[in-house]
């Protein structure tokens, strides 16, 4: 009978997170699963190992991935919902629970993945690093094993970058002041180390670049861009260029501008390569058939913007043709030199003389005509604006009717004519009723 585990059934208070199982286990720690008692929420939570506790280097290297994790809000990347000290001095991270498995079990269980599949997982990762590289955070462990694949209703598979344990943060983004992987430090996995990093110089996420390529070579071959037939296989990778993704395989073909993309990712000096995760991912769209919408936020902002540009510029674009007045712009319709007015032999002496114009549109072609003040409203055109009254009319304000110069204005302002008729009905009637009343009085 194995031995018990000491933290299984473990309750952290902060949180209230009851450790059920042990799911996993690394280099620095062990993650469990646990519920939350008071909703039942299920997580995950890693503990580093106690031995590391009073160790100044790890304990910093696991305070800094908990930093990192709650800086970063992609849905790409893992989600941090706490963190703490054990009653023993470990210190522990809540994550979300991820279920599904890893990029490497994908890897070894499916074999080489179709080119729109890996495209697709490909540019997910590239937006979640564009977002850590933006906050001056270089991964700097890339590799298949911190890919994890969360199931989806249908069968999906979406990719969640795990372990920023052992990332680098500029120093304006730590707030500790010290880098715990200093030049001379060597840190990762060879198979996915970028050169500079396997020769312990300074990164940036040109580096992560480099690791993303070769990830996307195995998901595409089920092989590494490089024969390791020598005794020291990762000297050899760096003083040879990597094999054609085409060349690889038998029988597996590739559009033949890929290889070119995937070769400048893995050039070996880091200034060769695309400059951000974004430059990458745009330079793999093209083989892309699956649409993705998981951009960083600044990246889908710049989108929006651009397209809502770019719609304004073609509504800008005055229509072709001699259709309605009433679909024209009507700031086009004030200008005399207008092509709208040009198919029709030019606008109205009013308008080539500068007089104020409005359109008033309606389902119809509309037709505009001009009142002395300048307003149209709906009726036949005159060769030249009406001239005004000679004489006012006069005031009669003890008349049931309206004075003819508020129903004038009422129809200058664009009351449509029926409307205007079923007002005078209106008032007529009620002139009538009036004048009914009155007698009614008198005989009585």
């Amino acid at each position: 009978m194995g031995a018990v585990d000491p933290y299984v059934d473990v309750l952290i208070e902060d949180g209230g997170y009851k450790l059920v199982a042990k799911i996993g286990e690394g280099t620095m720690g062990a993650v469990y699963r646990g519920v939350q008692e008071s909703t039942g929420t299920e997580v995950a939570v890693k503990i580093l190992h106690v031995k590391f506790a009073l160790e100044r280097e790890f304990v910093e290297r696991f305070k800094r991935e908990v930093r990192v994790l709650g800086s970063l809000k992609h849905p790409n990347t893992v989600r941090i919902l706490g963190h703490g000290q054990m009653e023993d001095t470990s210190l522990y991270i809540v994550m979300e629970l991820l279920e599904g498995r890893g990029l490497d079990a994908a890897l070894r269980s499916d074999g080489p993945w179709a080119l729109d599949r890996a495209i697709s997982m490909v540019l997910r990762v590239a937006y979640a690093l564009e977002e850590a590289h933006r906050l001056g955070i270089v991964h700097r462990d890339l590799k298949p094993e911190n890919i994890f694949l969360v199931r989806r209703p249908g069968g999906v598979e979406i990719p969640k970058l795990l372990d920023f344990g052992l990332a680098k943060m500029s120093r304006a983004n730590d707030s500790s002041n010290m880098q715990l992987t200093q030049e001379g430090d060597i840190l990762g996995t060879p198979a996915f180390m970028s050169p500079e990093q396997s020769f312990g110089e300074s990164l940036d996420g040109r580096a992560d670049i480099y690791s993303l390529a070769v990830i996307l070579y195995e998901l595409l071959t089920g092989q590494l861009p490089y024969e390791e037939t020598s005794s020291g296989p990762q000297i050899a990778r760096y003083l040879n260029e990597p094999i054609p993704v085409d060349q690889r395989v038998e029988g597996i073909d590739f559009p033949a501008d890929l290889w070119p993309v995937m070769a400048r990712a893995l050039q070996k000096l880091p200034e060769d390569r695309y400059e951000t995760a974004m430059d990458f991912a745009d330079a793999l769209k093209p083989f892309n058939t699956v649409q993705l919408s998981i951009a960083p936020p600044a990246v889908r902002l710049a989108q929006v913007v651009a397209a809502a540009q770019q719609a304004k510029a073609g509504s800008s674009q005055p229509p072709s043709g001699n259709g309605p007045l009433s679909t024209r712009d009507p700031q086009a319709l004030r200008e005399p030199s207008s092509p709208q007015w040009a198919a029709r032999g030019g606008p109205p002496a009013s308008v080539r003389g500068g007089a104020p114009m409005s359109v008033r549109e309606t389902s119809g072609t509309a037709s505009p005509q001009w009142s002395p003040r300048g307003t149209p409203h709906l009726g036949r055109i005159p060769s030249t604006p009406p001239p005004p009254p000679t004489t006012p009319v006069p005031q009669r304000p003890t008349s049931v009717r309206p004075p003819m110069q508020t129903l004038h204005s009422i129809r200058t302002r664009g009351r449509p004519p029926e409307r205007n008729g079923l007002l005078i009905a209106l008032l007529v009637a009620a002139a009538v009723l009036a004048v009914a009343a009155v007698i009614v009085f008198l005989k009585r």
